[in-house]
């Protein structure tokens, strides 16, 4: 038996690709490709994204992993971003460094592309993605597995986009983590949901994919941080939690009813981490089942709790917090990630990370294989 079948399997629940340069512009419906997403000459930035006049990270800095914000270079080109973003034979061989088994692969600038004010552009941008990364994925499907993207501006397009992403073999589709209009609890929704829980879809939220004048601010905002440098990300608030509004999201599908109507819908809540899940749940518990808040109407037949468990999962990098409270957020619940190639991600020291949110006796071999392995493996069909 040689020492990879010996060792535990490793998936990540969230990577990224670093989109090359010509993928929208060539991929793109024909009538969008004079306004797609392109690379473009920052003066400050060096080789950065641009769409409708918006402008979006340096590519060293979405493929900066294994680097320190310090090697950084102000005239940041495609040849400093690691290859592996892109590459799916040098991304395989960066995974193999690792020991990661199986990646789920998200965009990079097709979430900050959910900022698009024109939704026929933004729908046409995800389409090309959603085409790109199910070809992409064929070089190894035993170990990449794609994500698709879609809006709910008009909640017919987005089913039948979803239903295309699974015939293409994507394993989950990814929705806005916050919106302009609706929330998702509204029934304006509950058609999507229904297709997705008729096709077994997983639904996918992730940090960054702020739909409409939200997402432009904080673009805006990123670059400047960007150019002001680390002493003002700080004092600015720029690096606060980032759970603070998809715990907003997580109550509105709860308390809506949204899992009660469709309970066998599965939804991910992607690089929030996860630890301040243990006191939301024991909150809202409190708050709504308890009845200590007595304002709060909940008309349902389980906690909030319950239906978090059954219904939704986390992934987390770094968070040995949540490994801990586990018991509370849900052993079937939380995914381990490595966000390769971004420059937050653990690579390339993702063993070492792993031992130490979750050393050897700290737990039972079964339910960190469930964390590192088997949870993945359930929802995305591994």
């Amino acid at each position: 038996m040689s020492d990879h079948d010996r060792r535990p399997r490793v998936l990540s629940a969230d990577s990224h690709i670093v989109e090359p340069p010509d993928l929208f512009v060539e991929t793109i419906e024909p009538a969008f490709r004079d306004r797609a997403p392109r690379v473009v000459e920052h003066p400050e930035l060096g080789t950065i994204w641009e769409v409708e006049g918006l402008g979006y990270p340096s590519v060293e800095l979405m493929g900066g992993a294994g680097r320190s914000i310090e090697e950084m270079e102000l005239s940041a080109r495609f040849d400093r971003a690691r290859q592996g973003g892109w590459d799916a034979a040098e991304r395989i061989a960066d995974m193999d460094t690792t020991g990661v088994d199986g990646a789920l692969l998200y965009p990079t600038i097709g979430f900050h592309s959910y900022g698009l004010q024109d939704p026929l552009l933004l729908r046409a941008v995800l389409t090309a993605w959603n085409h790109w990364i199910a070809d992409y994925c064929k070089a190894a499907p035993e170990r990449l597995k794609g994500v698709g993207c879609v809006i709910l501006d008009d909640v017919d397009l987005a089913i039948a986009e979803m239903q295309r992403c699974k015939r293409s073999g994507l394993a989950t589709v990814n929705v806005p983590s916050q919106l302009d209009g609706d929330h998702y609890g509204t029934p304006s929704y509950d058609r999507f949901w229904a297709a997705a829980q008729d096709l077994e879809m997983p639904i996918s939220t992730h940090i960054g994919s702020v739909r409409g004048e939200k997402s432009h601010s904080r673009a805006v905002e990123y670059m400047q941080r960007m150019v002001a440098g680390p002493v003002r990300d700080y004092t600015s608030g720029a690096v606060a939690l980032p759970d603070y509004h998809v715990q907003e999201l997580i109550f509105q599908l709860i308390a809506s009813g949204v899992f009660e109507r469709f309970p066998k819908l599965t939804f991910v809540c992607a690089e929030f981490e996860a630890g301040w899940a243990a006191p939301m749940l024991r909150y809202f518990d409190s708050a709504v089942w308890d009845g200590t808040h007595p304002y709060v109407v909940y008309d349902l037949p389980l906690k909030p709790s319950d239906y978090f468990q059954r219904n939704m999962a986390l992934t987390f990098i770094r968070d040995e917090v949540a490994v801990r409270c586990r018991d509370i957020i849900g052993q079937d619940n939380l995914m381990w990630s490595d966000d390769y190639p971004h420059l937050e991600s653990c690579w390339p020291d993702s063993s070492k990370v792993i031992d130490r949110i979750m050393p050897e006796g700290s737990l039972p071999a079964d339910e960190r294989d469930q964390i590192l392995y088997g949870n993945t493996a359930r929802i995305y069909g591994w």
